[in-house]
């Protein structure tokens, strides 16, 4: 029988995955990642920087930068 606690421990190490994979860094920068760096990038409105950035995208790359956020993580030595 699969409990609350199991089901989320493994959707928690599903995700670690998916990120550390996307992310091609070290995987440490993504176990160090805050739920406020999450937040914040989940408020930012625009996932496009500016109009040249989006002028070169083709119409499956804007859909796509909409369904995806980035989020910034402040580096090892800093």
């Amino acid at each position: 029988m699969v409990t609350k606690a199991s089901a989320y421990a493994e959707l928690v190490r599903y995700t670690l995955c998916e990120i550390t994979m996307f992310n091609g860094k070290r995987g440490g920068e993504v176990q160090r990642m805050k739920v406020t760096d999450v937040t914040k990038a989940l408020k930012e409105t625009s996932s496009v920087p500016d109009k040249e950035v989006k002028l070169s995208l083709s119409a499956t790359e804007i859909k796509l930068c909409r369904m995806t956020k980035r989020v910034e993580l402040q580096g090892k030595l800093c």
